[in-house]
């Protein structure tokens, strides 16, 4: 149990310290794969939900995301705008778990599944309130 913590620990810490040099070192934007992106809006980090995530946990998008107006191409849903950040962000880098393995010495796969655990228990977290 002891060496499952402190995998996690090291995965949550590379995962923070990935996102903090890429967003707000580089000025570049991250698409976790699972659970959404991570860009750069006004000087501040902003995560954005993936439509799917949002869906599962029972969540809604963040006040002031969406924009409230839209032209007659602008999104119109929060999937549509969402799709439209990831097709439109011409800096966009994919997160990739192999790079994390890597750095923890915690197999891909396990890397994976700790991320992924980790965002399950928000979700959980936010049907039991």
């Amino acid at each position: 149990m002891t060496a499952n913590l402190k995998s996690a620990k090291a995965v949550w810490q590379a995962f923070e310290k990935f996102i903090h040099t890429q967003v707000q070192v580089k000025g570049r934007s991250v698409d976790t794969q699972t659970v959404g992106l991570f860009r750069l809006n006004d000087q501040r980090v902003e995560f954005l939900p993936n439509p799917d995530y949002l869906e599962v946990g029972k969540f809604k998008p963040q006040k002031g995301i969406v924009p409230r107006t839209h032209g007659e191409d602008g999104p119109h849903t929060y999937r549509d705008f969402y799709d439209k950040v990831k097709t439109d962000t011409a800096d966009m880098l994919q997160m990739s778990f192999v790079a994390f393995s890597v750095v923890t010495n915690v197999s891909t796969e396990q890397v994976r599944r700790i991320l992924v655990d980790i965002f399950q228990a928000v979700v959980e977290a936010s049907r039991r309130t």
